[in-house]
């Protein structure tokens, strides 16, 4: 795996401190909206599939639809198409 990246760039543009904790809060509370998983599986899955994506990229800035694709992406891989 790569480098972790520094900083996310936003929608709007505007470049933010990355945080590996909110893509889990995020995933934790999709999966727990669909009753399909909690925040151990959330954990695993940004631990296992989305942060190996994220710094595959080998980018300092990702885009924010970088990271909100590779989370599409690691949660049909794990069949949970509810979430999605």
């Amino acid at each position: 795996m790569s480098q972790l990246p520094q900083n996310i760039i936003k929608r709007d543009g505007s470049a933010k401190p990355f945080d590996q904790n909110k893509i889990v809060k995020a995933i934790a509370k999709a999966g727990l909206a669909t009753g399909e998983f909690g925040p151990a599986r959330a954990r695993e899955i940004t631990d296992n599939s989305v942060m190996p994506f994220i710094c595959d990229l080998n980018v300092a800035s990702p885009h924010i639809e970088s990271i909100q694709d590779a989370v599409e992406r690691a949660l049909f891989d794990r069949g949970y198409f509810t979430t999605l």
